[in-house]
């Protein structure tokens, strides 16, 4: 007697209905358990402990039958499609052998496979790490990420060889694709591509990571203040409420106003205000019962010192571009000379003498007076500075 199979899109479908009723399931009790806490912390805990109880439970059933499910579904699709391949690859080599000649099995090319998001940042992390090794033992050498990135797809493809032009560049041209799909909704992917472009500098990789820190610091600390006067228990089962079902857009306003200057906290709020869902029933206190998900205020907060940074370079950087002809990311003697003199320009001072200070201090840095885009930005940020400030106060960003 034959087995009926549901369709694949069913399983899946039924599959994903169930992981949503879950996750609103917990989202719930989560909820439940923060009110109890007001009333009844006992309770609260015994809440909290069933939950804890139950929910490794109902997970390992689910993806045992999601398992069981997938791995039938997979077998009786498997065996007409390797009928199929067999048949392909019999015709293959019978009409290679008519010709004179054996036909040798494809090998599989790199990229093929569209890179994940988890992938891409392992990939970047990995790079990232090749980067900081290379300035470790050579300090000083005018070098970019762009560099390190190549080099790291060719050891990655070699697998103890030398890779070919071809494979690379597929690898490559997988690991750009992985970088438009994700750049748009991750910010480590953005900072990555802007540093490949010579938009920011290397050092907005460490930035990023201190912001994200920060940002999450300072909602906690906004959540203890608020609710000093709870159990320390209670407020870490708030802090994963805040985590799991949504922040408060009252308590992203004030790390907002903590972060930056008023005029910038405000703007970025203005975002978050039309991100923001109502967390509670309407009502006059329907405004201070905005929230938004956490990843959402965080990824909003990165995107937006990237968004700074980039105003803040952002004539230099189209210098700088203009002066690499190469587009090599690195500037010869000549070129930082005529880059020195224009930011001394631009600030307004003597022109010869802060020209000739800038580029006697960045060729002190390099090796052969030249120098890659970050390490510019390092050497030549107090002037920069000085020009951001001029301009804010003058009401010009």
């Amino acid at each position: 007697m034959a087995i009926a199979i549901a369709p694949e899109g069913s399983l899946r479908r039924s599959a994903e209905i169930l992981r949503a009723r879950l996750e609103l399931h917990e989202i719930v009790a989560e909820r439940l358990e923060a009110r109890a806490s007001c009333t009844d912390s006992g309770l609260a805990r015994a809440m909290a402990a069933l939950r804890a109880t139950s929910q490794p439970l109902v997970q390992e059933a689910l993806s045992l039958a999601a398992e069981a499910a997938e791995a039938q579904q997979q077998q009786q699709q498997q065996q007409p499609q390797q009928q199929q391949q067999l048949q392909q690859q019999q015709q293959s080599e019978g009409a290679a052998s008519s010709r004179g000649h054996r036909r040798e099995p494809e090998k599989d090319k790199p990229g093929r496979k569209q890179m994940s998001r988890e992938e891409l940042l392992e990939l970047i992390e990995e790079v990232y790490a090749c980067r900081a090794e290379a300035e470790a033992s050579q300090p000083g050498v005018p070098d970019t990420l762009e560099r390190h990135l190549y080099a790291h797809l060719a050891a990655e493809d070699a697998n103890g060889g030398s890779a070919s032009a071809e494979a690379l560049n597929v690898r490559a041209q997988a690991v750009f694709e992985a970088i438009q799909r994700h750049a748009g909704s991750c910010c480590e992917v953005a900072v990555f591509a802007k540093i490949l472009q010579h938009r920011l500098p290397e050092a907005s990789a460490t930035t990023l990571i201190a912001q994200r820190d920060a940002v999450a610091s300072e909602l906690r600390r906004v959540l203890d203040e608020n609710y000093q006067n709870r159990q320390p228990r209670e407020r870490e089962a708030l802090w994963r409420v805040w985590l799991r079902s949504g922040v408060p857009l009252a308590a992203c306003d004030r790390v907002a106003h903590q972060l930056y200057a008023a005029p910038d906290a405000n703007r970025l709020m203005e975002h978050m205000q039309r991100r923001a869902v109502s967390g509670g029933s309407g009502g006059r206190d329907a405004v201070q019962q905005l929230e938004v998900s956490f990843e959402d205020f965080e990824q909003s907060v990165l995107f937006f010192q990237v968004e700074l940074t980039e105003r803040f370079l952002g004539d230099f950087a189209r210098k700088f571009s203009e002066l690499d002809v190469k587009g090599s990311g690195v500037l010869d003697p000549r070129g930082l000379a005529q880059l020195a003199m224009g930011v001394a320009a631009e600030d307004g001072d003597d022109t010869d003498g802060i020209a000739a200070a800038l580029m006697s201090r960045a060729a002190s840095e390099g090796h052969g007076g030249g120098a890659a885009f970050s390490r510019c930005v390092e050497v030549f940020s107090p002037a920069l500075a000085r020009r951001w400030d001029a301009r804010r106060t003058q009401g010009c960003y």
